[in-house]
């Protein structure tokens, strides 16, 4: 038995071993890749000077924003911390939460799915995070987080094996570059991109039952809310932008109700109704969650008259 176990300890070392090397070799060869943005936004996160405008959430804040008209309009620094839903909001919040100050303004809008996983992401966005931006924040994560992300690091190679097999080799599922990202944080190559076809969602089972939020993410969401309240910062919370067809996905009308009765639990509700978060079709770019330029435009104005409307009130 004692044989069997030290030969067990010692397969899985190697198995370990050779898959980071081989995760090390596959992704060694991608200079530019989307996820490597994430330093670049913590860069400016640290740096930027007060008054900040600092917009949290996934890639729905980084395609969906034009922080030059914001800070046009609003006289304020912005900073635009969304890059990817699979990051977990627990990753990107604890660097949200360090580096705030009093007088931001902060402005949540997670996409609803965040409320609906137990915190660790997805794989394997959240190792190929780890391993772009150099372990940044791994002693803080969660169990859930390092589960995901060591799930991540052995789907790498067998993904890129599958590839090879087929010979066909994506070295990255990500359409975007870290080098679309302007100096506010913006994705901003796609808006000269023309807009891919909105699906229809014709063959969805659409269900609007209410769809309780799970209980940890709740409870870690307000402590974290509480927490940049009590470091003096203002904090909005809007909901996210999303093309009407996004609607009619699955049970998402339900996670959205769930959200909706999560903050009124707590005292807290979305700083402007769901309606003006949701955009016409056009607006579509290639996912419900990402808009094209013209529905950034959009969206941008509905946040700065919203904004607005909020401080004069």
């Amino acid at each position: 038995m004692k044989r069997f176990l030290l030969r067990s300890i010692l397969f899985l070392v190697v198995l370990v071993v050779c898959t980071a090397i081989f995760s090390f070799c596959i992704n060694h060869r991608i200079k530019d890749h989307y996820l490597k943005a994430y330093t670049l936004k913590l860069n400016r996160l640290r740096t930027t000077e007060s008054p900040r405008l600092i917009l949290v959430g996934g890639s729905n804040v980084a395609f969906g924003i034009d922080s030059q008209m914001l800070a046009d309009s609003l006289k304020m620094n912005p900073v635009n911390f969304g890059l990817h839903a699979g990051l977990s909001l627990r990753y990107v919040m604890r660097d949200v939460i360090r580096y705030s100050r009093s007088n931001d303004l902060i402005i949540l809008m997670p996409e609803y799915e965040f409320f609906y996983n137990k915190g660790g992401g997805e794989c394997p966005t959240l190792s190929l995070l780890l391993y772009y931006n150099h372990m940044h924040d791994w002693m803080d994560m969660s169990f859930y987080e390092w589960v995901n992300a060591l799930h991540g690091f052995l789907w790498i190679p067998g993904n890129y094996l599958r590839g090879f097999i087929r010979r066909n080799m994506p070295l990255h599922t990500y359409t975007y570059s870290c080098s679309g990202f302007n100096s506010y944080g913006d994705e901003a190559t796609h808006r000269d991109y023309p807009s891919e076809k909105c699906p229809t969602n014709e063959e969805n089972d659409v269900s609007n039952e209410i769809l309780p939020v799970n209980d940890k993410e709740e409870a870690w969401f307000i402590e974290s809310y509480n927490k940049l309240i009590e470091r003096k910062a203002t904090v909005y919370i809007f909901p996210p932008a999303m093309v009407e067809a996004g609607l009619a996905d699955g049970n998402r009308m339900g996670k959205i109700k769930g959200c909706e009765a999560f903050f009124k639990r707590h005292g807290l509700s979305y700083a402007s109704p769901i309606e003006q978060s949701i955009f016409p079709d056009s607006a579509y770019f290639d996912t419900p969650y990402h808009l094209n330029y013209a529905g950034v435009q959009m969206n941008t104005q509905r946040l700065i008259r919203e904004i607005r409307r909020i401080r004069g009130r």
